[in-house]
């Protein structure tokens, strides 16, 4: 099944969130749900709402509890606009994406004028405590503003041009060190400068727990989860601005899975829905180069053990977090085992390669980066411009991030692209500007180099309704959480 990527259903002056998915899951909780289960989007009566996606119309009708509202089917799962004033499409009616289906309202049990958002993919689970709902966020295209390649930002050594920089650039995500929470204005001016980065952050001494995932894997994740709550909640009450839909927290970074597999797992799940419950996303995984293995001589990337994490992943919106290195010959010399071995993934979420670049570690007892590598900047961006092209071929790749954008200590200046590549990388952004999603530029990838390619499984036939009854029992149940 491929990645649905939807448009937003209503005009940008209409994209105010009110309540994000995962929110008040105290309230929640006496329908026995985690949290809120779709997007609330505050606008005025008779605002037009729009199909997120070509389809069919299987409900356009009105209950007590959504009011007006109206399902429409996909391939992949369906999508259902709920408290609407008027309804302007009928049950079997074919939709295009954009096409205007009816208008917002206040009707059923709601607080106030909005539109409910919700999305299922299939195949879905009811009994999951989100009634089978997924996160919209991650599927909603996002304006495209930047390149591919984002920084890996660890602001030690900042200067008055970074934030110049940064400007430039604007990059779909910025990966950016805990060091910035305390620095209020630095947060708030960044989400307000770049209005369409997801900002990544990682706190380095949390990452570095790995015996604690080791030792206690889901305690060590919920409470990760809500060290970032604590952090998050300390810049609010210092004054900064944080758009929460555009905020992603990571773990434990590249976790030592060839010894420990399932703690990785039972780690990321525990992480990832801790933050979820509370109205955020994360970042999974954060494995490093070459992982996960192979089975055997030159087989594909072996997502077996890991399988559990895909549905956690699209439920609630995450991103798959994967770091991909090269030597000095560049990324095309191991391609699909250094590099481009994300693109082996068989999971339909979005990835962002959390780290990337030249470091002569990827062979044995060899040290430094691309600057040890006997590179200039010239041949480095050409390097890096190249492995961004490749990547973008694959919808699914959100980001690339170069590591790094300044360093925090002095074993890793050879990777620091800021001293010499800074204001390449800004001009590149500022030159793909407005560049819509997905996008592909630059020459093919080359082919992955793997044998017994397992392949695709069919297109799942949408999951039939049981009853009637039990239908209209299960929309009642979840709309009933609706403010």
């Amino acid at each position: 099944m491929m990645y649905p990527m939807l448009d937003w259903p209503v005009d940008e002056a209409h994209r105010r969130i009110t309540q994000m998915w995962g929110e008040n899951g105290e309230l929640y909780a006496k329908w026995h749900l985690k949290g809120h289960n779709g997007l609330d989007l505050g606008m005025p009566e008779g605002t037009p709402v729009r199909a997120a996606a070509g389809g069919w119309v299987r409900e356009a009708m009105s209950s007590p509890a959504l009011g007006n509202y109206i399902k429409v089917m996909h391939d992949w799962g369906h999508t259902i606009y709920a408290h609407l004033s008027a309804l302007r499409v009928a049950h079997g009616d074919k939709v295009t994406a954009g096409q205007v289906i009816g208008l917002s309202g206040n009707t059923g049990n709601s607080t106030g004028p909005h539109l409910h958002f919700g999305v299922r993919i299939n195949p879905y689970d009811r009994s999951d405590g989100w009634l089978g709902y997924s996160n919209p966020l991650a599927l909603l295209q996002q304006p495209r503003t930047g390149a591919a390649l984002s920084p890996h930002w660890i602001p030690k050594h900042r200067d008055h041009d970074d934030l110049a920089v940064m400007r430039r650039w604007q990059p779909p995500s910025l990966k950016i060190f805990r060091d910035g929470w305390t620095n209020p204005e630095l947060i708030t001016g960044l989400y307000h400068d770049l209005p369409n980065t997801l900002f990544v952050w990682r706190d380095w001494a949390l990452s570095e727990q790995h015996a604690d995932m080791v030792a206690e894997p889901a305690a060590t994740g919920r409470r990760h989860a809500m060290e970032w709550m604590a952090h998050y909640q300390e810049a609010i009450g210092n004054g900064a601005r944080v758009d929460k839909a555009r905020t992603l927290f990571l773990g434990v970074n590249e976790p030592h899975i060839w010894d420990h597999m399932a703690e990785t797992v039972a780690y990321n799940v525990a992480f990832l829905e801790a933050l979820e419950e509370q109205g955020f996303r994360g970042g999974a995984l954060n494995i490093g180069v070459g992982w996960p293995g192979n089975t055997g001589p030159d087989t594909p990337p072996d997502w077996s053990g890991y399988a559990a994490l895909e549905s956690v992943i699209r439920r609630g919106g995450h991103i798959l977090m994967l770091h991909e290195y090269w030597d000095a010959p560049g990324p095309g010399e191991m391609w699909g085992w250094w590099t481009g071995r994300s693109l082996a993934c068989p999971w339909a979420v979005p990835i962002i390669i959390g780290e990337c670049g030249m470091d002569r570690h990827v062979r044995p007892d060899q040290v430094g980066g691309w600057i040890r590598g006997g590179l200039n900047a010239e041949q480095y961006w050409q390097q890096l411009t190249q492995y961004e092209s490749w990547m973008a071929a694959d919808s699914r790749i959100h980001s690339v991030q170069p590591f790094t954008y300044d360093v925090g200590s002095r074993e890793w200046n050879t990777f620091d692209v800021r001293p010499a590549l800074r204001w390449t990388l800004a001009e590149h952004g500022a030159q793909l500007a407005n560049t819509p999603r997905p996008w592909a530029r630059g020459e093919t990838p080359p082919p992955l180099p793997y044998i017994d390619a397992p392949e695709l499984e069919p297109e799942p036939e949408p999951p039939h309704e049981d009853t009637l009854a039990a239908r209209v029992e299960a929309l009642e149940r979840w709309a009933r959480s609706f403010g």
